[in-house]
């Protein structure tokens, strides 16, 4: 019984972890969504063209997400 307690118990570690590195990886993905959802003046007035958009909305969400995608590789959380 103990090991397959401890088996099950291990089995839903490797789960959690998961599930938190895929939380951390939408979390700037949410922030990002939520500040561009606000119509803010500044917001309004700058991004009028499809390469402001793709620059500045687009284009933070990546690098959000890959850097924080980088920096769980490279201190082997994965």
């Amino acid at each position: 019984m103990d090991v397959y307690l401890s088996t099950v118990s291990n089995r839903l570690n490797v789960v959690m972890e998961r599930l938190t590195i895929v939380a951390t990886i939408f979390l700037p993905l949410t922030l990002l969504t939520g500040f561009f959802g606000m119509n803010f003046g500044w917001l309004v007035r700058h991004i009028q063209t499809p390469w402001a958009f793709w620059a500045f909305g687009v284009g933070g969400s990546l690098v959000s997400s890959l850097s924080i995608l980088l920096w769980i590789r490279r201190n082997r959380v994965t």
